[in-house]
């Protein structure tokens, strides 16, 4: 139970958020303060949501947890429904896996590239896993054509420098402005 103060100029609330068509097992509560001007009080972290396998998910764990908020998902379906309950401005950033939801990678990028609340949120494709060069190659071409801000390889790294490379490349995205899809399905 939350008590509001009213001699406060803030307001604070908790939300439930339940995947019932997802994860029925999945319940998140969540905190939030706000400043009446929009600014986050409970947390000066950015949020940042994590779409990918469980390896992917434990590398961007041991990297970013220390600085970033972090949201795992590991389906489409749970990040877009994620994304819609959470709404505009609940993340900073999505890092998403190759081979995500058995490669569904294209799927979230459009249907963020495509949402007019998320159109702006910067998108980082990370390669964890081997995989052949061309189809790489291929891969990386297209989620630049579809908006994504940049693409990490991560694979044949000692895990201390993929963790690095990982850190760089989030600084990076924060910093770089994002583009609007090329293309129009």
């Amino acid at each position: 139970m939350i008590e509001f103060q009213t001699t406060l100029p803030y307001v604070i609330f908790a939300r439930r958020f339940e995947q019932a068509r997802c994860c029925a097992h999945l319940t998140v509560d969540l905190l939030y303060s706000f400043h009446p001007e929009g600014k986050s009080l409970t947390s000066q972290k950015q949020r940042i949501l994590v779409a990918s396998t469980p390896d992917g998910q434990h590398r961007a764990q041991q990297a970013l947890s220390q600085k970033y908020d972090l949201q795992f998902v590991s389906t489409v379906r749970e990040a877009e429904s994620l994304l819609r309950d959470y709404g505009h401005g609940a993340f900073d950033l999505i890092i998403c896996g190759i081979h995500f939801d058995d490669s569904r990678i294209f799927e979230l990028l459009e249907f963020v590239r495509h949402t007019d609340n998320f159109d702006n949120l910067p998108f980082l494709v990370i390669q964890a896993q081997h995989g052949d060069m061309s189809v790489m190659a291929s891969v990386k071409s297209t989620a630049q054509t579809l908006g994504a801000c940049g693409f990490v390889e991560l694979q044949n790294l000692q895990p201390a420098e993929a963790n690095k490379r990982l850190k760089e490349a989030v600084k990076e995205a924060f910093d770089k402005p994002v583009k609007k899809a090329r293309l129009d399905s």
